[in-house]
């Protein structure tokens, strides 16, 4: 990989997929931040669904931050959200963003460096290798996360850190080729599978993470688990 000090920083190559649902406290300052912490990408807000609030707060927001709004009728699922606004993005890379503020945006700087130092990569930001270390982050998850990326390992030859990481930066056209299916967070083990049957080269960075609890409105399950397992299984011997 070259230099990511010889690469010139450009987020007006970027589009940024943010998947809203019911996330009226996080919304506004995590638009907020991705704008600072990006100011040339293309923000594209695809809100499903929410009823608390969130739709008008980003609507609210639109002409201020420039944002590209798309407004599900119906609660698809990340998934189907990640799959809306992929349909919008126009620039070289894209990435996905979630809407809670576990992730940090200006980490997206270091990540979009890395990809356009070795174009034709995939980049994701690791919760798990150095710099992320979180006391708040639940063991079950972390388990969970551990455990997926083993049975991944299993089944395609290359085990990741942090398969089930948010900040995944792929090159748009890359990003379309995959024709993703997925409706809900069994997103990340398809996009993993398909990458990893093609032998993408995926390079893992470390990122931040402020991990948050169901309490706080986190809304990844147990049964995602199993679904996830599921997926990886089914794009391994692609059916």
């Amino acid at each position: 990989m070259n230099s990511a000090t010889e690469i010139q920083f450009d987020d007006s190559e970027l589009s940024v997929l943010i998947p809203v649902y019911n996330e009226m406290r996080t919304i506004e300052p995590l638009l907020r931040q991705v704008r600072l912490a990006l100011p040339g990408s293309q923000m594209i807000v695809v809100d499903d669904a929410s009823n608390d609030g969130s739709r008008e707060i980003i609507q609210s927001l639109q002409e201020e931050l420039g944002l590209e709004v798309v407004l599900s009728p119906h609660n698809g699922g990340k998934g189907s959200a990640v799959r809306l606004g992929l349909a919008l993005a126009q620039r070289e890379w894209v990435v996905i963003q979630d809407a809670d503020r576990e992730y940090d945006p200006q980490d997206v700087v270091m990540l979009l460096t890395a990809a356009m130092a070795e174009p034709g990569s995939v980049v994701y930001g690791s919760r798990y290798l150095k710099r992320a270390t979180n006391s708040n982050a639940s063991r079950l998850n972390v388990l969970a996360v551990r455990l997926l990326a083993w049975w991944a390992a299993i089944l395609y030859g290359r085990l990741l850190s942090d398969p089930h990481t948010c900040y995944k930066l792929l090159p748009t056209g890359l990003m379309q080729e995959l024709n993703l299916q997925s409706r809900g967070f069994e997103l990340c083990a398809e996009i993993n599978g398909k990458l990893l049957r093609r032998r993408v080269p995926i390079v893992e960075l470390p990122i931040s993470y402020h991990a948050r609890t169901a309490a706080d409105g986190k809304k990844i399950r147990w049964y995602d688990f199993f679904h996830a397992v599921w997926v990886y299984f089914r794009q391994r011997w692609q059916f």
